[in-house]
């Protein structure tokens, strides 16, 4: 009798509570879709274009990044397409019969250079991720001049920048790699030897340009006027 007493209980509790929880989750799912519909118009438009398959549309929503970021706007959802873009064909892969079908180097590096737009806080860990999966100089560069513009010199940054540096000059040099990597070295207060080493091998090796070798001279000389640590 009293197992029956306990089941008509719980029987009761669970009439009463089930058409709270369910009240609770219409309105989370009413205040997800209101907020969506709350989202500026051109967000959405944006967003939306990004997650194209072809490239013409994730260009067009960088253009409308542009139009919105010239205009003084910034916003979360901004920096998070730009995020997704800044890995088109890296670390966010679309393939196609074996291949990979978003390699879209251009869309990569105006996504980086939207990027130094924001904040230090709010991109600059997607800086660094650019910088550590990028294979493509031109990428990579417009991810330096964000971070440079951006004043991020802590040593995780300046390490990801020698390790791209060195990955790309393996390869294939490429002179303006080099030239942002020193306008980069030039801005911390505090240098390093690998800093010192990096540029005293630009300066020496024969695979760079006279004129880019000349800065790594000068900029050497001004770290020789500097106490290096």
């Amino acid at each position: 009798m009293k197992t029956k007493k306990q089941i008509l209980i719980a029987f009761l509790l669970a009439s009463c509570f089930s058409p709270l929880i369910f009240a609770q989750q219409e309105q989370k799912e009413l205040s997800i879709e209101e907020s969506f519909l709350q989202e500026p118009i051109q967000i959405q438009i944006i967003r939306e274009q990004s997650e194209s398959i072809d490239r013409s549309g994730k260009i067009f929503a960088l253009d409308l990044i542009k139009e919105y970021l010239d205009s003084g706007n910034k916003s979360a959802a901004i920096l998070s397409v730009l995020r997704r873009l800044s890995l088109e064909g890296t670390l966010n892969r679309e393939r196609i019969e074996g291949r990979v079908g978003n390699n879209y180097i251009d869309v990569r590096w105006r996504a980086a250079e939207y990027l130094g737009e924001f904040t230090p806080e709010e991109s600059g860990n997607y800086l660094r991720d650019i910088i550590l999966n990028e294979e493509e100089p031109s990428v990579i560069i417009s991810a330096i001049n964000s971070i440079t513009k951006l004043g991020i010199y802590d040593e995780f940054t300046m390490l990801a920048i020698e390790k791209a540096f060195r990955r790309i000059d393996a390869i294939r040099p490429d002179d303006r790699l080099a030239l942002s990597v020193l306008e980069y070295y030039k801005k911390p207060e505090k240098k390093s030897r690998f800093m010192l080493e990096t540029i005293n091998y630009i300066r020496q090796s024969p695979n760079y340009q006279k004129s880019v070798r000349l800065q790594a001279e000068n900029l050497i000389k001004i770290f020789m006027s500097q106490n290096i640590n």
